[in-house]
């Protein structure tokens, strides 16, 4: 369960983090026209794959998927970090997105598969 929900705090944590340092990013790439790409970028794949990944969890292994939802945030987590502009930037809040879609979905199914109805 620990996992689980550390999972839904980087879920969480990176969809509202945003916020606070969309000012600094926009002026320190000069690329202001772009800051509402920044929150979009990630939501798109997260939106778009939300309903495919429950049926994907359906047909393979969960505990896989869950793990490979994780690498993938973290891995367009550390193309965000190293980003040389908006553009990559943006490139890397999506892939995170592609992630995220697979951290909540696996989410709420490994709670389901884990659980009984008393315990939920």
């Amino acid at each position: 369960m620990f996992s689980i929900l550390i999972g839904l705090f980087l879920f969480a944590l990176d969809n509202t983090i945003l916020a606070d340092v969309q000012p600094k990013i926009a002026t320190d790439f000069g690329a202001v026209d772009k800051v509402a790409w920044l929150g979009v970028a990630m939501l798109i794949p997260t939106l778009a794959l939300m309903l495919p990944s429950g049926q994907i969890f359906e047909t393979f292994d969960v505990k896989w998927l869950y793990i490979l939802g994780v690498v993938t945030f973290e891995a367009g987590s550390a193309i965000c970090g190293a980003a040389p502009n908006m553009t990559v930037l943006i490139v890397g809040r999506a892939v995170a997105g592609f992630g995220n879609a697979f951290i909540y979905t696996g989410s709420l199914v490994l709670i389901t598969v884990n659980t009984n109805v008393m315990e939920r």
